[in-house]
């Protein structure tokens, strides 16, 4: 898969997970599992379970910090990289809806892209990072 439809998958993704601790979640589930089920309708119902267990457990752990958005992220980035590997024509489908989503979420989110090259040790974090080296002495 090339880089920009990775790009896009994960962009859904993350966008999707926050959109799920918001008052227009039910609107964007119905329109997720709409395209599912264009795509791949004997899937649809299994995508719409998915996402309501991907929502109670989103939702449940907004208050406490806990990382589950961001594991939440990297599962529905798999199943929208699988997704998009399958029907290729999806990716027109999936820049709509991230069009709708950031409209509906008020343009929250936003695309970083980054290449590293370092003949060492390179560190990147979107939000925190924690680095524990031993250094020999």
């Amino acid at each position: 898969m090339d880089a920009e439809l990775t790009t896009l998958a994960g962009t859904v993704a993350t966008t999707l997970v926050r959109a799920m601790i918001t008052d227009s979640w039910t609107e964007v589930k119905a329109r997720v599992v709409a395209m599912w089920r264009r795509y791949w309708p004997e899937r649809a119902d299994l995508a719409e379970k998915a996402l309501d267990d991907t929502h109670r457990e989103v939702a449940g752990r907004h208050e406490d910090g806990k990382p589950t958005a961001l594991v939440a992220e990297g599962r529905w980035q798999g199943r929208l990289e699988t997704l998009l590997e399958e029907h290729p024509d999806a990716a027109s489908d999936l820049a709509v809806l991230l069009d709708e989503l950031r409209t509906k979420m008020g343009g929250r989110d936003a695309i970083v892209t980054q290449q590293i090259h370092a003949g060492r040790d390179a560190y990147s974090a979107g939000r925190d990072q924690d680095i524990h080296q031993r250094r020999d002495s």
